[in-house]
């Protein structure tokens, strides 16, 4: 607008970058939702009054706290963690590493994306030696599976 003011917002426009949200390419739908906001933002308005719509009053503020930029919150993420391996069976400790990956490709019992799984295990003790949670878990696959 010539004024300076908020620019009116343009429904049709938005409603296609929404559109995009669903995108199987991250960044396209980042894109959308950025330009998104901007457009709601331009038009001097938050997400809030956006979705009570136009003609309605935004609906009555809850108690709960909101963050200042667009009256909403985000949902505090929670970290993951990789699951702790358990300690190997006792079972197995008198196998070498070889041992058990070699038992472990040669059953009929393991499925094949296991057996993948525990190839690279294998290339992983020619290059560098195993981990303590990567023999951990071909121990307990070993004796969870008992080839």
């Amino acid at each position: 607008m010539a004024d300076g003011g908020p620019e009116p917002l343009d429904r049709a426009r938005l409603e296609k970058l929404l559109g995009l949200l669903g995108s199987p390419h991250d960044g396209e739908a980042l894109a959308a939702a950025r330009k998104a906001d901007a457009l709601v933002r331009a038009a001097g308005l938050t997400w809030r009054e956006v979705l009570a719509g136009p003609d309605q009053p935004p609906p009555p503020l809850t108690a709960t706290p909101r963050h200042a930029d667009d009256g909403f919150r985000k949902a505090p993420r929670k970290r993951q963690e990789a699951p702790a391996v358990s300690e190997p069976p006792t079972s197995t400790l008198y196998l070498s590493d070889q041992e058990v990956i070699d038992a472990l490709l040669a059953s009929s019992r393991v499925p094949e994306r296991l057996k993948d799984m525990v190839r690279g295990y294998a290339r992983r003790l020619e290059l560098e030696g195993l981990s303590r949670d990567d023999r951990a878990h071909l121990r307990n696959l070993y004796a969870t599976l008992r080839p």
